[in-house]
């Protein structure tokens, strides 16, 4: 008996390094996608630029930026810029994003308290926090990931410091990430109300106050830093002003391509907490599900707004790997380690495979010459070429941060018309020519703006348009 138990031991740790070599393969080949993606190239931009020299926000008449949101994520990204070139850059900065959200998940599933889980359970939970998580958050430079990452640090520190001799040094821990995720992007709400909810129903009302407290003080310290670091006016315009001008969407039918992953995101933690009611277990995932609660309101406000999407749903990713964490736990007790621990890493496995489906492009090594390639071109073309989707290219070549052409197009859409000089100011001097991918250009401004082209040229990955003489 104690050799087939043994045995059984062998059995299921093999599958456990299965699983996570499994989950690791899995976020290698995001990281390897993640330069191809020009959202990725658009969202880096500011974080190289400010190593030029260039405003973090552009206000009114700055170059066209996508970003819109907190300056915690540019900053945390700065890394990047010690790269050579665009290819380097991104694959820091996705090595950040990914990395940040890895350590957060592997706290929360390792010290997260749940008496009852054992080491293995809390391996496989980490795990199942990796598969179940949105693709996009490993594949994109997203704002969302970045508070998501430390709003999980943020409820762990108020969990840990109930009955901890350090209590006041993590609550105040709690406070100062809790206010970082707004910091990330200015919606992130839900966990610094989430933790004030949870001390009001698990402790007292003194506790919500000296709370509140810290979170004021925490958020007037985060405010003072952006003051002293970026310029107040061009803070307002971009991070405030253009994001409230964003236009909703015409038709609720928009929405239906979101309709499986609002499902998704609405029944799973449904039925996960009314299981873990039902074996009245449920305590330890109350501060995440509030967390998951509250993040409804701002995510839907912000997915009904023209380019909303999935990634504004919080919620989902800061209660899964909490839900993991117990679920696996009080599974552990109903049902055996060995059935609870086999069943997790299948599902585990059926969540990666599909999600190495939904692949762009399956690599299992950056292509490191595309961009090469792109700057090359920029550099025959000093001064006289736009890359509207990827402006690192001429960051790198150029030494020049141009018009991004998502920024741009925010613009139009928000009814924040740049005027014709400034326009000029964000493109290069002597523009005769715009370099996109094969695929195309995201919204055609770029096209616009050069006029009818006068040839096409591809190369392996890029298209150089050239416009004709201007008389």
């Amino acid at each position: 008996m104690n050799a087939a138990k043994r045995y059984g031991h062998i059995v299921i740790d093999v599958v456990i390094v299965s699983g996570l070599i499994f989950a690791a393969v899995w976020l290698w080949m995001n990281l390897c996608v993640m330069p191809l993606r020009s959202f990725n190239d658009m969202r880096l931009a500011p974080t190289i630029g400010l190593t030029h020299g260039y405003q973090l926000y552009p206000g009114a008449n700055g170059p066209a930026s996508t970003w819109m949101y907190g300056p915690l994520p540019v900053w945390l990204n700065l890394p990047a810029a010690a790269a050579a070139g665009p290819m380097g850059q991104l694959l820091i900065a996705g090595g950040i994003n990914m990395l940040l959200n890895l350590a957060a998940i592997a706290a929360v599933c390792w010290w997260w308290p749940q008496g009852t889980i054992s080491g293995r359970g809390r391996l496989i939970a980490a795990v199942i926090a990796i598969a179940a998580v949105p693709w996009a958050n490993w594949q994109f430079i997203q704002a969302d990931n970045y508070a998501i990452a430390l709003g999980l640090l943020a409820n762990l520190a108020v969990m840990r410091a109930a009955g901890s001799e350090s209590s006041q040094r993590l609550l105040w821990t709690a406070a100062m990430l809790a206010t970082a995720t707004m910091v990330c992007k200015q919606t992130s709400i839900a966990v610094p109300s989430a933790q004030l909810l949870w001390l009001g129903l698990t402790v007292d009302r003194t506790a919500v106050w000296r709370h509140l407290g810290r979170l004021c003080c925490c958020g007037c310290g985060w405010l003072l830093l952006i003051l002293l670091t970026c310029t107040p006016e061009s803070f307002w315009f971009t991070a405030v002003l253009t994001p409230s001008r964003l236009p909703g969407r015409e038709r609720l039918d928009e929405l239906t391509p979101l309709a499986w992953t609002l499902g998704v995101f609405l029944v799973v933690p449904l039925v996960v907490q009314s299981w873990l009611r039902w074996e009245r277990a449920d305590r330890p995932l109350l501060l995440a599900t509030l967390s998951w609660l509250v993040a409804w309101v701002p995510g839907l406000a912000s997915i009904w707004k023209i380019g909303g999407s999935s990634n504004c749903l919080q919620g989902f990713s800061l209660w899964v790997p909490v839900a993991a964490v117990v679920g696996i736990g009080v599974a552990e007790q109903r049902f055996g380690r060995l059935v609870t621990w086999l069943a997790v890493i299948v599902g585990s496995g059926m969540l990666l495979v599909q999600g190495f489906g939904e692949l762009p492009v399956r690599l299992t090594w950056p292509t490191m010459g595309v961009y090469d390639e792109a700057v090359a071109l920029a550099r025959k073309l000093p001064g006289q070429i736009w890359f509207p989707c990827h402006p690192l290219v001429t960051l790198q070549s150029d030494g020049k941060l141009y018009h991004a052409e998502d920024g741009l197009y925010v613009r139009r859409v928000c009814q924040l018309p740049m005027p014709p000089d400034v326009l000029r100011a964000g493109l290069p001097p002597e523009l005769r020519a715009i370099g996109t991918t094969n695929s195309g250009s995201s919204w055609g401004i770029a096209q616009e703006i050069i006029g009818p082209p006068a040839g096409r040229h591809e190369f392996s990955y890029w298209t150089v348009i050239t416009a004709r003489p201007r008389r």
